[in-house]
C-alpha cells in the first residue's frame, strides 16, 4: 500500500478528558472522617509485606479486649506479641493515610490518621503475624 501519512493525528477528535463530578460517598469522593473511636475498630493493620518464596509478614494492632491467641506451627507460621517501637508510628501513618471505611454502603475516609500514636498505643496491642504460604 505504500507510505500513508496519519492525517488524523492533530484532529479535533482528540480532546482533553473532562473532569467528572463523583457522588458524595463514592470511591472518588468519600465522606470526611469522623472522630477516632477505638470501640468501632477491632484491628488496625500497621505494616504488610509479601515477598514471593518468602511469605507474608504483617504487623496488626488488636484492641485490648479482643486479643488473639499466639501460635506457632510446623510450617513456620506464627503470631506473637511485640512491643510498640517509635518507627511503628511511621508505618501506621503511611499504611492508613488513604484508607477508606464502608459504613452502610457509603465510603468514609478513615479516622485512624486523626488518632494520636499515644492513643493507639494505649488502646491496642501489637502483634506480628508471619505466614510462609506463598503460592
Amino acid at each position: 500500500m505504500g507510505y500513508r501519512r496519519n492525517y488524523y493525528r492533530y484532529s479535533s477528535r482528540t480532546r482533553p478528558a473532562q473532569k467528572q463530578e463523583h457522588a458524595l460517598g463514592s470511591w472518588a469522593n468519600p465522606y470526611p472522617a469522623g472522630p477516632f473511636d477505638p470501640a468501632n475498630i477491632d484491628k488496625i493493620t500497621v505494616y504488610h509485606s509479601q515477598a514471593r518464596y518468602r511469605g507474608t509478614t504483617e504487623l496488626i494492632a488488636y484492641r485490648k479486649d479482643r486479643l488473639p491467641q499466639a501460635y506457632r506451627n510446623d510450617y513456620g507460621d506464627f503470631l506473637r506479641e511485640v512491643k510498640w517501637e517509635p518507627h511503628h508510628e511511621q508505618y501506621l501513618r503511611s499504611f492508613n493515610e488513604n484508607k477508606l471505611e464502608r459504613i452502610n454502603d457509603k465510603l468514609f475516609k478513615s479516622a485512624i490518621p486523626k488518632a494520636s500514636f499515644e492513643q493507639i498505643k494505649e488502646n491496642y496491642v501489637l502483634f506480628e503475624r508471619f505466614s510462609r504460604y506463598t503460592d
